[in-house]
């Protein structure tokens, strides 16, 4: 079998995110950037957005939270989500053209029991939102998932 995950970087986690969804308008574009020259994009912080054609979702760092909600203020929240982390494990480069990849990671949280919030991913990194009080049981599973599977 091909090697899935990157055994030597694991599982990462962290915790104490967000997640504030609001609807898309005219000015979301403009607010976004405003956003992103508002917040540290070279810190180690979880920052990500999904603009979709009626609404737009970012997962941040608790940290942020305030700045972002006062930069949206002009756009309908339709809903926040606290309590939130991250787990990212990481893929080789090749990973894109393995049927499979990121229904094994779903699988394996979902045998174990744990709701999955949203998904995130690069080329390398495959990241998934859980609550807070799932994250060592959410990172226990994906351990050994990686183990099994590099």
């Amino acid at each position: 079998m091909r090697k899935l995950f990157d055994k030597k970087a694991g599982v990462k986690t962290r915790i104490g995110l967000v997640e504030i969804t609001v609807a898309r308008i005219a000015k979301t574009s403009s607010a976004l950037h405003e956003i992103c020259t508002q917040i540290d994009l070279h810190a180690n912080d979880i920052f990500t957005f999904t603009q979709g054609m009626k609404e737009v979702t970012i997962i941040t760092e608790t940290k942020y939270e305030k700045t972002i909600l006062d930069i949206l203020k002009k756009h309908k929240l339709i809903k926040r989500i606290d309590n939130l982390s991250a787990l990212s494990v990481f893929l080789p480069e090749q990973a894109y053209e393995t049927r499979g990849v990121l229904y094994l990671a779903m699988k394996t949280l979902y045998d174990a029991g744990i709701n999955i919030v949203e998904v995130v991913s690069t080329l390398t990194e495959l990241t998934i939102i859980v609550d807070e009080e799932d994250t060592e049981e959410a990172r226990d599973a994906l351990k050994e998932m990686v183990k099994e599977y590099s």
